[in-house]
């Protein structure tokens, strides 16, 4: 993991590269996640959540890829 902690869409991008190699490790952060994800982002059902956060993963991963 990145030591900066003002390059956030790199953390992310790496805490993402790590998700996808361990997908049960992901399936529970997803469960964990997913109330404080839905008031954060201030949507009203999980397709609504599901949309916003694609487009921060997307985003993180262009970032990371460069």
């Amino acid at each position: 993991m990145s030591d900066n902690f003002t390059d956030l869409p790199t953390q992310v991008a790496e805490c993402l590269h790590m998700l996808d190699c361990n997908p049960n490790m992901r399936q529970g952060i997803h469960n964990e996640l997913r109330a404080e994800w839905l008031a954060e982002y201030s949507v009203v059902d999980s397709s609504d959540l599901e949309q916003a956060v694609r487009r921060e993963v997307q985003s993180a991963r262009r970032s990371y890829a460069r």
